[in-house]
């Protein structure tokens, strides 16, 4: 293994399949090294740097440690979102070790995401990574119209300001955000705010 981590920011080879962003050096060296010896890899330690290369036709998956990223969960999820308005036939795992259902369910419905623990033993990871299981993808994906909705809300509007700004009816903007917090399966619009706001910080251990 490396003794300097700093080494291992990025990971080539002549071309890769596979391109990760994390910062947990550990996990990196475990993905590459052990689970895909001798294929085709790149490690980054932020999306941003790593999204330039997914414009590559070669990429074929992208696996996200969203909780080793600096950046608050929306904002990663907002850049997703958007890769794949671009490249639709890229697969991407996001990473995750926690059980919180809220937080699960509105990351699974952020996009075409599969959600892959964190805690699975290596052997595990490997088969997900290879076999992703269609069952997995939210066919009721928020929609962008409701994600600007939510992105309005994180910036303090109010949701008679929201109408305005989407041009739609008070309780039309209502009606909406009702739906989606049902389809989240969460019992209150405080719930949801609450949830939306844990998103939008970069650590959400401190909440």
């Amino acid at each position: 293994m490396p003794e300097n981590p700093a080494s291992y920011r990025v990971v080539r080879t002549k071309s890769y399949l596979f391109n990760k962003a994390t910062t947990d050096y550990y996990l990196a060296y475990a993905l590459s090294r052990h689970l895909f010896s001798g294929t085709r890899t790149a490690v980054f330690q932020s999306v941003e740097s790593a999204l330039p290369s997914m414009q590559e036709p070669v990429i074929s998956q992208l696996v996200i440690d969203i909780e080793s990223l600096t950046l608050p969960y929306f904002d990663i999820l907002k850049r997703l979102r958007q890769l794949i308005k671009q490249r639709n036939d890229i697969q991407i795992f996001i990473m995750l070790s926690s059980r919180d259902e809220d937080l699960t369910t509105f990351i699974s419905l952020s996009g075409p995401f599969y959600i892959l623990s964190r805690n699975l033993r290596l052997p595990e990871v490997r088969h997900a990574l290879l076999s992703p299981v269609p069952d997995y993808i939210h066919s009721r994906r928020i929609n962008q119209l409701d994600w600007e909705m939510i992105a309005l809300l994180l910036q303090g509007n109010s949701l008679k300001k929201i109408a305005l700004l989407q041009t739609q009816p008070y309780h039309r903007i209502i009606y909406r955000l009702n739906q989606l917090i049902t389809r989240l399966g969460l019992p209150s619009r405080q719930r949801f705010l609450h949830l939306i706001h844990r998103l939008n910080v970069t650590s959400l251990h401190l909440i």
